[in-house]
């Protein structure tokens, strides 16, 4: 590896058909080098069959408790659903989440049902995540540093994420902006360095640094403008940048965050300009599978 390495991880595999499809374009043509597998989504055993295809990629686990149905039984995790029977979204699991350890028992059975779940599909995940970082709040942490260990899973990523002075400018040039951004998140990236260092105490192999693309500062409002001013701002060691390729069919339904970040993501990720742009700049593409 060179001294800065970078992954580009395209998040939602398995949600739906034409998302997964859109996934492996972006990998077979673009920038993504690694992805994460919803497997209690309706395309899972689509995606899992699909990424066959592509041996280089790396394919992970997405960790989902906001979105879709549970794979253990409802009575089962009953703490963890809304009424129908389906997880609630982020807005009401994270006030449950932050409770803490009396959900821990319902949160390790989703977790292990669903890492169960991408192994029978044939998938052996070189990694975890999850879905809206669910894993920054310990009570799921721990649940799933407990899973990975049980079924030998080594690499996550990690909860650590805050805005970075691009490599090219001045300090003084990025010291406000980076000043305005980190400020104003300082308790939460407090809280993810935490995360970061627990699962490193626990023997987890992690990226030393986590990013959306407009994470680089100063940059522009423009998605491209933003994702090369966060290339530039990647510290030596091994970085994540996630991204959310996708498309949606019919069969879909997708909300105005899906539709506006897939029209912004998936262009970039299959932007030339910007694969040679990651070349010329020293930083070197790599995946989870060889972190």
């Amino acid at each position: 590896m060179t001294k800065a390495s970078l992954i580009i991880n395209a998040d939602d595999f398995g949600w739906g058909r034409k998302l997964s499809d859109t996934i492996l374009d972006c990998h077979l043509h673009g920038i993504v080098t690694s992805t994460t597998l919803m497997v209690n989504m309706p395309a899972a055993e689509y995606a899992a069959k699909k990424a066959m295809e592509a041996p280089e990629l790396s394919v992970g686990v997405h960790l989902n408790l906001t979105e879709g149905p549970p794979l253990s039984k409802k009575e089962l995790v009953p703490d963890l659903l809304d009424e129908s029977g389906n997880f609630p979204g982020y807005a009401k699991i994270r006030q449950r989440l932050w409770r803490g350890e009396k959900y821990f028992t319902q949160v390790i059975r989703e977790i292990k049902a669903q890492v169960e779940r991408c192994l029978d599909l044939g998938i052996v995940p070189t990694h975890c995540d999850s879905h809206h970082g669910v894993h920054k709040f310990p009570v799921v942490r721990r649940a799933m540093v407990s899973v990975m260990r049980d079924k030998i899973i080594t690499r996550a990523r990690t909860t650590l994420s805050y805005h970075r002075i691009r490599r090219d400018v001045g300090i003084l040039q990025g010291a406000i902006p980076w000043l305005k951004r980190n400020l104003k998140r300082a308790p939460a990236i407090a809280s993810h360095a935490w995360g970061h260092y627990s699962l490193k105490h626990n023997g987890i192999t992690i990226p030393d640094w986590k990013a959306t693309r407009s994470m680089g500062v100063p940059c522009g409002p423009a998605p491209k403008e933003q994702l090369l001013a966060c290339i530039l701002a990647v510290p030596e060691g091994c970085s994540e940048i996630l991204l959310h390729p996708g498309a949606h069919g019919s069969e879909d339904k997708p909300s105005e965050w899906h539709l506006r970040t897939w029209e912004e993501d998936t262009p970039l990720c299959l932007d030339q300009e910007v694969a040679s742009f990651i070349q010329k700049s020293g930083v070197e593409l790599v995946s989870f599978r060889y972190l």
